[in-house]
């Protein structure tokens, strides 16, 4: 995936979890718990490659009562849906070329564009 891609997305989900970030020098400063205010460019935000990072935004979408099913196997499958979601509107990405993390990820960063929409 292209890396202006994956910045912008990334950017979109801290902005989801309301993790402020101040730009200095081309460089952002994320105030999280878990990075004890470390100074990162866009570049190094990990949400498509840590689990560590991606379960808290996994947990906020739970928290705001819709179902997340994560299956490992054939398909590397996230699927994201809910109370509001219809059935066009359910969101299911998987591949057998994607890793479980890219999948989760790229459905994360679907379901946060269509819950902006919503508001």
């Amino acid at each position: 995936m292209e890396k202006k891609k994956i910045i912008e997305s990334n950017r979109l989900i801290a902005e989801f979890m309301k993790i402020p970030y101040i730009y200095h020098e081309e460089k952002i400063i994320l105030n999280r718990e878990y990075t004890r205010k470390k100074l990162f460019t866009e570049g190094e935000l990990q949400f498509h490659e840590s689990w560590n990072d991606l379960m808290p935004v996994l947990a906020k979408i739970k928290s705001l009562n819709y179902n997340i099913e994560i299956n490992h196997g054939q398909h590397n499958e996230c699927v994201i849906y809910g109370e509001g979601l219809q059935l066009e509107n359910v969101i299911s990405i998987g591949s057998p070329d994607l890793e479980l993390i890219n999948s989760t990820w790229k459905a994360v960063v679907e379901f946060i564009q269509w819950y902006n929409q919503q508001k």
